[in-house]
């Protein structure tokens, strides 16, 4: 029971870290059923074939896993935190990039290229801030005043 509490509280604390592991399971599977994606013509950067690779998406699996190892268990050895979040930025941002520019040789804007470049930017956000997870210590110690207060006056 003990530890079923303590896997929730990892949970809460940690949540937009899973849900980044699970998308990273997606675009990694997404890239394995789509039959190369990166292959269909027009393709004129050769470089783009090698992103839908079973070595890419195998390296996409490992990104994720150890991004959701880190938030299951609340891992913060070696700046384990700036890792993922370095991690995850710049896997989405390389494939915003891949998707943008297979559909600029295509002539058209895709979805593929939206999508990534909102996860990349809101991986980003919330490594650069901490989500509401951070709050100064300023700021804390005001909060904690303030319930002191609001308890002790009755």
């Amino acid at each position: 029971m003990k530890s079923l509490k303590k896997l929730i509280r990892h949970y809460l604390k940690n949540q937009f870290w899973i849900f980044i592991a699970l998308l990273d399971y997606a675009l990694a599977i997404f890239l394995l059923q789509s039959n190369a994606f990166f292959d269909h013509p027009p393709i004129k950067w050769v470089i783009l074939s090698y992103l839908d690779d079973p070595l890419a998406c195998a390296i996409i699996f490992g990104i994720a896993t150890y991004t959701f190892t880190v938030a299951v268990w609340d891992l913060s050895w070696f700046r384990a935190g700036p890792i993922i979040a370095g991690l995850n930025v710049a896997l989405w941002l390389l494939f915003a990039m891949a998707f943008l520019q297979h559909d600029q040789q295509a002539q058209s804007w895709g979805f593929y290229a939206s999508v990534c470049f909102i996860v990349a930017a809101s991986v980003l956000s919330y490594g650069a801030t901490g989500g509401s997870q951070r709050i100064p210590e300023d700021l804390k110690n005001q909060l904690d005043r303030l319930k002191k207060e609001k308890n002790g006056g009755g």
